[in-house]
């Protein structure tokens, strides 16, 4: 479990400035095999909340629908065919963070 929230907490910018330890981190786990059985959440509880941002289209709904992506082992499909039929399904629905705890 990693909890940052100092990146992009009190400036929208900054987020890119963290993208090379974001793309380090995800070709270390591919180069060390971990990706291949590692289920990765990437989540946020709302975007960035503070100035004019929140009053374009683009910052009510990025407050409303929060980031969330789930990167899936690519041996998966094939080991929990079911699970994944339901995760592809749901991608194309409302869901929220609580429906993600009441699945795991």
């Amino acid at each position: 479990i990693f909890w940052e929230s100092s990146i992009t907490h009190d400036t929208i910018n900054y987020g890119r400035e963290f993208d090379y330890v974001y793309q380090n981190f995800f070709e270390n786990l591919k180069a060390l095999g971990t990706i291949n059985n590692t289920i990765i959440f990437l989540l946020s509880d709302h975007s960035y909340n503070m100035g004019e941002f929140l009053s374009s289209i683009e910052g009510r709904l990025e407050k409303r629908l929060p980031m969330f992506f789930a990167l899936i082992p690519p041996n998966f499909q094939e080991k929990y065919g079911k699970a994944y039929r339901n995760l592809l399904e749901n991608s194309r629905k409302l869901t929220t963070h609580f429906d993600l705890y009441e699945t795991l």
